[in-house]
């Protein structure tokens, strides 16, 4: 019999569980424009076997578990001929901001909001980073600026619960359901925090929750599903008007204070676009006036502006 090991020491981003037969695969990444399933060898089958008694015993849908020292999001998959349980594996550390490969002026941007209120969304596609780059955002603003966080997150997956800059910064890691999101919203605006990071935004309730926190004061970090910036203005003025109605759309104007719009392919490639705070801000006209498909316009200017203060920069004007 080979030398038994454990999962952790296996190169892999998902896994695919059976539980109830002796069956799993594993994918190595998600980057590859070609990426096969892969049997788990055996010499790792006693730490799956612990690992499959320990998902047995939920009977969440969605949830996070802890095994071997690694944290994974864990989704049921109720196939015809069996459950299986998908398991994406998180980070056990957070990368820095600068670190992901977004263009510095955009990161230089997304730190100066640190000062400021507002909401900014990452946007793109299911496996793109987004929880990754808004851990990373949210991490940085508590290093650098102190003060208190909530997350609220199903499941929570990264580990952000905790000190930061020698106890001058804190973050609170909240775990809901599904159906708790803006009563969770509700009851978080009572800790007074001052910066709030939201997963996934996909219900009414606390799509129009976090607006109004993005208005009233704090900065509000959230991850939400589209295919391009503009999808992700639209999606959230759609997504809100059921709880906000009509003025949905003024909603999101006034406090949206950026967006990145990312995708994954073989390196972080992401479309940004940044609202100011100055009277008659073109973005925020555009979105008052539902106007989405108008935003690309000012994504290209604000793209270009970046790239000729770079041109400025290395010739030293």
């Amino acid at each position: 019999m080979s030398e038994q090991k454990k999962l952790k020491e296996l190169t892999f981003c998902d896994l695919y569980i059976s539980i109830d037969r002796e069956d799993a695969r594993y994918r190595k990444d998600r980057t590859s424009i070609v990426n096969t399933l892969n049997f788990v060898p055996p010499e790792y089958s006693a730490d799956l076997a612990d690992l499959r008694q320990l998902l047995a015993l939920s009977l969440h849908q969605d949830f996070s578990i802890d095994h071997g020292g690694v944290r994974y999001r864990v989704a049921r998959l109720v196939d015809v001929n069996g459950t299986w349980f998908v398991l994406s594996r998180g980070v056990t550390s957070i990368p820095k901001l600068e670190s992901l490969g977004l263009d510095p002026a955009v990161v230089q941007q997304i730190q100066s909001l640190g000062r400021s209120s507002g909401l900014i969304l990452i946007a793109g596609a299911t496996g793109a980073g987004k929880t990754t780059t808004s851990g990373a955002i949210l991490q940085d603003y508590l290093i650098r600026y102190g003060d208190l966080a909530v997350t609220i997150e199903d499941p929570p997956e990264l580990p952000l619960s905790g000190d930061y800059a020698e106890g001058k910064g804190h973050c609170f890691q909240i775990s809901v359901d599904e159906d708790e999101w803006e009563l969770a919203l509700k009851a978080a605006l009572r800790y007074r925090p001052r910066y709030m990071f939201v997963g996934e935004l996909r219900m009414p309730g606390a799509a129009f929750q976090v607006l109004r926190a993005a208005v009233s004061g704090h900065l509000v970090i959230a991850t939400m599903h589209a295919g391009s910036v503009e999808q992700a203005v639209e999606g959230l003025v759609t997504l809100a008007a059921e709880k906000a109605g009509g003025i949905a759309n003024i909603l999101v104007a006034d406090g949206l204070a950026g967006i990145i719009h990312q995708k994954l392919v073989l390196q972080l490639q992401a479309t940004s676009l940044f609202a100011s705070s100055s009277l008659g801000d073109p973005v925020r006209n555009l979105i008052r006036e539902k106007k989405f498909g108008a935003l690309t316009t000012i994504i290209e200017q604000q793209a270009a502006q970046r790239a000729e203060a770079r041109r400025q920069q290395a010739s030293g004007r």
